[in-house]
């Protein structure tokens, strides 16, 4: 089984692709939802700086499963090709 760099760059051009495509449904999905809600919230609350915090991690923890959901199927793709 030989590598072939074209069919490697192929890959690569086409799963860059794909995880622009995920993150943006992510955001779609998820973001838009948090978003407004966090700054309705951050409008009417005293507790400012909390809901901040709140909002980094959320954004933080939705990165990080766009990053792994990518990944997954990445290497399931390569594996049942």
């Amino acid at each position: 089984m030989s590598i072939n760099v074209k069919h490697i760059y192929e890959v690569y051009r086409r799963y860059l692709f794909f995880h622009v495509d995920v993150l943006k449904i992510l955001r779609i999905l998820c973001f838009r939802n948090f978003h407004g809600f966090f700054h309705f919230v951050l409008r009417y609350e005293k507790t400012g700086l909390l809901l901040i915090f709140y909002h980094q991690i959320v954004k933080a923890l939705l990165g990080i499963f766009g990053s792994i959901l990518f990944h997954f199927l990445f290497f399931f793709y390569l594996e049942h090709r």
